[in-house]
């Protein structure tokens, strides 16, 4: 007993550790009442990067946008093809999707596995994603990622507006430019934040029902 007593205090003082050690976010946007943060990575170029803010949507009607995979291309920063690959259960998908990137640097892809978490009936939903290997094969010329995660936090505030909270992290899988470093660090949690709001205000009447199925959702 006292063994297994010793253990559990070494194994929470290492994860305890591991937490305090990570490093501070760091504001280095506020633009249109939306924050954006990094985060640095040990052994990454690219850092962990956020944007949050409250915008001008219902929540439901943003979570139906967020979850049209095929119509994030309309609107998520950085997502030139998006495929849904297949369904593992109604709140579980694999999702295929390839950034384009500017010359010279190469174009990547990956394939992720989204899950959709209801925090608060009818008020706060968790999308979850994260890197899985195996679904697609690789294309040539195309950096695959391998290693990355990502979410999007969407909080009613009231019955127009949603706390929305993007972070992602990701191992670009090679070198990027420093300048493409900074850029994608800001521009694409702003963007994407930006073009989300837009796209709810555009698109009332294509996703009501999407919308209104997910209002008792449990």
């Amino acid at each position: 007993m006292r063994k297994r007593t010793t253990a559990a205090a070494i194994a929470w003082a290492l994860v305890t550790s591991a937490v305090c050690a990570a490093a501070p976010w760091k504001v280095i946007l506020e633009e249109r009442g939306i924050v954006v943060s990094t985060r640095e990575e040990p052994g990454r170029e690219l850092p962990s990067f956020r944007g949050q803010g409250v915008l001008q949507m219902p929540v439901l009607h943003a979570l139906a946008v967020v979850l049209d995979a095929e119509g994030a291309m309309k609107w998520a920063k950085g997502a030139d093809e998006v495929q849904t690959l297949r369904a593992l259960d109604p709140r579980t998908h694999l999702i295929y999707t390839r950034n384009h990137a500017p010359w010279p640097v190469s174009d990547r892809d990956f394939v992720v596995k989204r899950l959709i978490k209801v925090v608060r009936p009818g008020r706060e939903f968790r999308i979850e994603m994260a890197c899985v290997a195996g679904e697609r094969g690789k294309t040539k010329h195309v950096i695959r990622v391998s290693n990355c995660s990502s979410h999007f936090i969407l909080r009613a505030v009231d019955a127009a507006r949603t706390y929305a909270e993007y972070q992602v992290s990701i191992d670009p899988a090679g070198s990027l430019p420093a300048w493409l470093v900074r850029w994608a660090s800001k521009r694409i949690p702003f963007d994407t934040l930006v073009s989300l709001e837009a796209r709810v205000r555009d698109t009332r009447a294509k996703y009501a029902a999407a919308a209104d199925s997910w209002a008792s959702a449990q």
